[in-house]
């Protein structure tokens, strides 16, 4: 897949008075946790046959893998946001990734959702880990019509990491009013698996602090894209840890 392409999941749901009957029982259902899998790679079958074969012998299949996860978060309707993401349980951050999306814009099927992503004038941000540490570690990541440095430690921070390491054509409108993101990564391609961010001993609280020059309304959604280091165990049983 492409750097900044779009895959739209599309469900068609029957009405909720198929499903509710009572008067009065509700009048609307939310679908969430969406997952799409699909097989990328058709495996040797000689190589299918030993892994099957070691199981069957007593040894165990160790996958190394990354999990995406997606949350999101409505403002609050002030300048000043501060987004609270549990990260409990996580032992190996990989990186982030924020996006401000307007519920209105998700709505309207004539919109290219992969251009949705809007600065929503936002002025600065900053990533705080418990009460002591913060990243940048003095004051903030700025954003401003004449100041790129969201777009440059966006890009700097994922060159190594997700394997953008191609020429890129940049276009600052279309960044700051399509495909806006704040990103940040904690673990580059040539360090060892589970290298990223962990947050055992900690509180599990991941906080996002954003602040605009106007307000973000409650209808805009902050959607975080957290990706995670995983270790896929199948031998007598099967582990994911």
């Amino acid at each position: 897949m492409l750097p900044n392409q779009a895959l739209e999941i599309t469900l068609y749901l029957a009405p909720i008075e198929d499903f509710l009957t009572a008067p009065g029982a509700a009048v609307s259902y939310t679908v969430s946790d969406v997952k799409f899998m699909c097989q990328f790679v058709t495996l040797d079958a000689k190589y299918v046959q030993d892994t099957f074969s070691g199981i069957a012998s007593g040894a165990t299949l160790k996958y190394e893998y990354v999990m995406e996860t997606q949350t999101q978060n409505a403002c609050s309707g002030a300048s000043v946001n501060n987004f609270i993401i549990h990260m409990s349980g996580v032992t190996s951050l990989i990186g982030v990734q924020h996006e401000f999306i307007a519920d209105d814009d998700v709505g309207d099927r004539t919109k290219d959702k992969s251009k949705i992503a809007k600065s929503q004038n936002l002025t600065s941000w900053r990533i705080q880990l418990g009460p002591l540490w913060s990243l940048p570690t003095n004051g903030d990541f700025e954003h401003a019509d004449n100041n790129p440095e969201t777009l440059m430690v966006g890009l700097l921070s994922t060159n190594d990491a997700l394997n953008y390491s191609e020429d890129v054509e940049l276009d600052f409108n279309a960044f700051k009013n399509e495909q806006f993101r704040l990103e940040y990564m904690f673990q580059s391609n040539d360090e060892l698996p589970n290298s990223g961010l962990s947050f055992e001993g900690t509180d599990g609280l991941y906080r996002l602090v954003t602040k605009h020059s106007v307000a973000p309304p409650t209808n805009v959604q902050l959607v975080t894209t957290m990706y995670e280091n995983k270790t896929l165990l199948i031998g007598q049983g099967v582990d994911v840890i």
